[in-house]
């Protein structure tokens, strides 16, 4: 069995060209708008999503490609992205 240290400079190896210019690592000296960094998750999610849909071979990380199912996610999401589940004194429905 590989030692975890010989597996993550694997893959840091083998995805550190296809990942460039695509994750950010400290934050940019002039801030952006809103709607540019939008642009920029879409742009960077579009390379993503052909892992999960159209066809795609993704098994065992994303269960469904129903666009429904996730605007119903991102709606509950965004009631809940606040909550804190270590202060169930304050935030009581998130468990």
């Amino acid at each position: 069995m590989a030692s975890p240290k010989k597996t993550i400079d694997s893959v840091s190896k083998k995805f550190k060209e296809i990942r460039k210019g695509k994750s950010v690592k400290v934050l940019p000296e002039k801030s952006r708008t809103s709607a540019e960094i939008i642009k920029q998750v879409q742009n960077l999610n579009k390379d993503c999503r052909k892992n999960w849909t159209d066809g795609g071979r993704a098994s065992g990380t994303v269960y469904t490609a129903d666009e429904s199912h996730w605007e119903f996610i991102a709606e509950v999401m965004k009631h809940c992205i606040v909550s804190n589940p270590l202060h169930i004194d304050e935030f009581m429905y998130v468990t």
